[in-house]
């Protein structure tokens, strides 16, 4: 710590720790997609299955494709801002913020002429074999970011088209119990009426099944890792909004502002569409009780009545995903604010102090 501290001081360690932690959450991302492949492979067959199942009914498949196109452009929205398309090659935002914040010496020796040509210089702390070589350290620096990024957009975009997957499977169970009671055909007997009214039932309670365990077997998957990602993801906004505040009201760098921009503005983005999308599962989950309590239940012959009293008791359970001891959730996401900026106060405090 007495060496660390004889040639950096801590506001130099604090910024370092923003792009360390950076750097440690797409490790996190890649490693954990390269070793959780075959359980991603299985989630893939599922989605398939599933709509192969619903071919034959254009409404059922209609509210689920209402529900994966909102993963669909959400897809898009990342890889259209975070990804640039320039002479038919793919460039993240990052690299041309990157790029633009290094090439700015060069830019203002043409613009803005001085007696000694400005050097460009990296404002990331990083060290290589090759420490005396910028082009080289540059090009090692657009390397780490183009990586992390892609692979940051990819892993986190598959997992949002399976959360709205799932919420088009609790979607298309609110429907089928809205239209279980429904009837056209009044020269059909009560017994058939009774038989098509359970085989309706069954049908629903198989899809909520479904949905259920497709959502136990995705917070399986991807729990381990988000337990990882919970800690360095809050640790990296923690130390990238500290830095964002330094480098504004201390230095008042612009362009040291929009580097550090490419981390916060991602992190806070995901961060709060992520937990926005399990809490649609939850209100989805909670809108098929709902829904079993609408329709007139209680007009059925008795028999009817006790199996949606059955169908009531199941669906009055709350679904909740736990990782770790965080429950995403929007109130998870507003707890997670809350602790963010008391560590920020804390810090810029204490910055302030000395």
């Amino acid at each position: 710590m007495a060496i660390v501290y004889a040639e950096y001081d801590i506001n130099q360690i604090l910024s370092c720790c923003t792009y360390v932690i950076t750097s440690i959450v797409f490790t996190i991302e890649y490693c954990s997609f390269c070793v959780q492949s075959k359980n991603i492979r299985m989630l893939l067959e599922y989605v398939k299955r599933d709509w192969n199942d619903m071919q034959g009914n254009e409404v059922e498949s209609s509210i689920l494709g209402k529900c994966m196109d909102v993963g669909r452009q959400y897809t898009i929205f990342c890889t259209s801002i975070f990804v640039t398309r320039i002479d038919r090659s793919a460039v993240t935002l990052s690299i041309i913020i990157f790029t633009m914040v290094y090439i700015q010496p060069l830019i203002l020796d043409v613009v803005v002429p001085l007696n000694e040509s400005r050097q460009p210089e990296l404002t990331i702390p990083i060290s290589t074999f090759n420490q005396n070589n910028f082009n080289f350290m540059f090009i090692y620096l657009i390397m780490i970011v183009t990586f992390g990024s892609c692979t940051l957009i990819t892993v986190e975009t598959i997992f949002i088209v399976f959360l709205r997957h799932c919420c088009g499977l609790l979607k298309v169970t609110s429907y089928k119990i809205a239209r279980s009671l429904d009837w056209d055909d009044n020269q059909v007997s009560n017994r058939q009426k009774r038989t098509v009214i359970c085989l309706r039932i069954i049908d629903t309670v198989n899809m909520h099944r479904r949905a259920l365990a497709f959502l136990v077997v995705l917070v399986n998957t991807f729990k381990i890792r988000y337990m990882f990602l919970l800690f360095f993801g809050v640790a990296s906004l923690i130390f990238s909004l500290f830095h964002t505040f330094k480098v504004l009201v201390i230095m008042h760098n612009a362009s040291q502002f929009l580097l550090i921009s490419t981390i916060t503005v991602p992190n806070l983005f995901m961060m709060a569409f992520l937990n926005y999308s399990v809490q649609n599962i939850i209100d989805f989950n909670s809108d098929i009780c709902v829904q079993t309590y609408s329709v007139k239940w209680y007009a059925a012959p008795v028999s009817i009545q006790k199996l949606y009293l059955f169908l009531m008791l199941k669906t009055t359970k709350n679904v909740k995903i736990v990782i770790g001891l965080f429950a995403p959730s929007m109130e998870g996401l507003a707890k997670l604010l809350n602790i963010t900026f008391s560590f920020i106060m804390v810090l810029c405090s204490s910055r302030m102090a000395t």
